[in-house]
């Protein structure tokens, strides 16, 4: 959406934070808390990703969840990457991974019906520098918009 990306790009210059959501509410006095009812999780599927991983998590204020035997640490960790971000997205968990599109795409395919009720997927590059929305860009009428960690 053209207008969510250009106001979210002048609050980005505005606002120093590295990863936010921008809810064109907030602007009118109204909260501007994520609308799941869900934490989100990052996922951590790489040593060179963890570090970024981590400063996402504590942006948002979410658990790190790290692949067995890649990542050091994690408040959990999971064995197999396409399971877990399946479970996680049935579950209707809203999904940041430090990790290819692909994977996340992957994962979550077999499972999208409506664009309406199903959770955010996002990726980022192992280095925060790339942030590509995958799904619910729209969640409950409102822009959610990642900038550039």
């Amino acid at each position: 959406n053209a207008t969510c990306a250009g106001h979210a790009a002048s609050r980005t210059s505005a606002r120093k934070s590295a990863l936010f959501f921008y809810d064109p509410y907030y602007e009118r006095g109204r909260s501007m808390a994520l609308t799941s009812p869900k934490s989100p999780v990052v996922l951590a599927l790489s040593a060179s990703g963890e570090a970024t991983a981590h400063r996402v998590a504590k942006a948002i204020g979410a658990q790190v969840h790290g692949r067995e035997g890649r990542v050091a640490k994690a408040d959990v960790f999971f064995a197999n990457t396409l399971d877990h971000a399946r479970d996680l997205f049935a579950a209707g968990t809203p999904i940041v991974g430090v990790c290819a599109s692909g994977i996340l795409i992957r994962g979550v395919a077999p499972l999208l019906g409506d664009k309406t009720s199903e959770p955010p997927v996002v990726s980022v590059s192992d280095d925060g520098a790339v942030v590509v929305p995958l799904l619910g860009g729209l969640l409950n009428h409102k822009c959610l918009f990642f900038s550039a960690v």
